[in-house]
């Protein structure tokens, strides 16, 4: 017979077009009554799991998007319980990573299993993210995005911003450090700081990131027009691009980038956070096995 298991089940109810409430309700239900007990916060509400006793909790499941992810990572972090992502989203990067589903059965023989591993997570200013961090045009279209985002998106909800972004092609010019070693001066182009390799569109840029290996993967490519920028597309997804004389690939475990243009948009986890101006630096660590995941059966 099966021990009984405590879970924690964060959701966003705007994720999957507004199937988030639904997609929880089935999964707390299939623990339910399989004898299980289950908590349920909606994403909007964290501030309630600031005296939450996760002390002998079993399974954190973010049902959404990658967003949700990402705001359940501090949580999964501080507490050490393992994380499972129900997908629901636009891309699912972390999800796809480790071939979770959100089929409530699967999830409960998740949860009942209980097969952990532990990964990596990368910290800006303090703040932990999963997947990447990025600056350039994939970074500029999600901020466009951002400013007039209303609800869930599809695939379909960049369109627009895409093509905005083709239009003005905002050139980001950064340097960038890595473990105190310069290793791009001044370039203007693509900037992916990587602690997987999945991105989105299977634009997989960080082809070698791991999330075990106690480092973070960098990966620059130089372009300045839209025409440049499609080419080293084109690349990823035939996974050419790491062999081009011109693309810069290295690990480490600090890494500083500098701008050296205004308004700089920066991304992490698929999630716009905020902008750097000429001058402005922001630096990324390594945390070694700082989180546990919680594995498909």
């Amino acid at each position: 017979m099966t021990s009984t298991k405590r879970a924690l089940i964060i959701f966003n109810p705007r994720s999957g077009k507004g199937r988030g409430t639904r997609v929880e309700q089935e999964i707390r239900s299939e623990l339910e009554a399989a004898g299980h007990s289950v908590t349920v916060v909606i994403i909007d509400n964290l501030s309630e799991l600031d005296q939450f006793d996760a002390s002998d909790l079993d399974a954190l499941i973010a049902v959404g998007g990658d967003g949700t992810v990402h705001a359940a990572l501090g949580f999964a972090m501080r507490t050490g319980a393992p994380l499972y992502h129900a997908p629901l989203g636009t891309e699912n990067l972390f999800s796809r990573e480790f071939g979770m589903s959100p089929d409530p059965v699967r999830v409960c023989r998740a949860v009942e299993k209980g097969s952990t591993r532990r990964i990596d997570l990368a910290l800006y200013d303090g703040t932990p993210f999963a997947i990447m961090c990025g600056l350039g045009f994939d970074a500029n279209v999600i901020q466009t995005l951002h400013a007039v985002r209303k609800g869930s998106i599809s695939h379909l909800s960049y369109t627009i911003p895409i093509l905005r972004e083709l239009r003005a092609m905002r050139r980001v010019c950064v340097s960038v450090e890595v473990d105190g070693e310069p290793v791009v001066e001044r370039g203007i182009g693509q900037l992916v700081i990587a602690n997987s390799k999945q991105y989105a569109m299977r634009n997989d840029y960080a082809l070698n990131a791991s999330m075990t290996d106690g480092l973070t993967d960098l990966v620059f490519l130089p372009c300045t027009t839209g025409l440049g920028l499609l080419i080293w597309s084109i690349r990823a997804r035939t996974r050419r691009h790491l062999s081009h004389a011109r693309a810069v690939h290295r690990t480490g475990r600090t890494l500083r980038v500098s701008s050296h243009s205004d308004g700089s948009a920066v991304q992490i986890d698929g999630e716009f956070v905020r902008t750097l101006d000429e001058g402005e630096s922001l630096v990324i660590t390594t945390a070694p096995s700082a989180m546990a995941v919680l594995l498909p059966a």
